[in-house]
């Protein structure tokens, strides 16, 4: 039974993986290259709580990972 339960997670891990992939393919760059840098010119701003500084750079850094180079 415990091998089941393996395989079937095994499967589901796979699946959400080719779906990230995929994802990842069809986002627009033009778009997260705009975002990042309005992230980046957010977090220059002095004037920011220690929540949002936190907060513009925890969505920069969901940001860069869809960035391709």
């Amino acid at each position: 039974m415990k091998k089941v339960i393996t395989e079937a997670v095994k499967l589901f891990k796979r699946k959400d993986v080719e779906k990230d992939k995929a994802y990842n393919n069809n986002v627009d760059q033009e778009k997260v290259k705009r975002n990042i840098e309005a992230a980046e010119e957010r977090l220059a701003d002095p004037g920011l709580t220690m929540c949002q500084r936190q907060e513009y750079q925890k969505a920069l850094d969901g940001l860069k990972k869809y960035k391709k180079d």
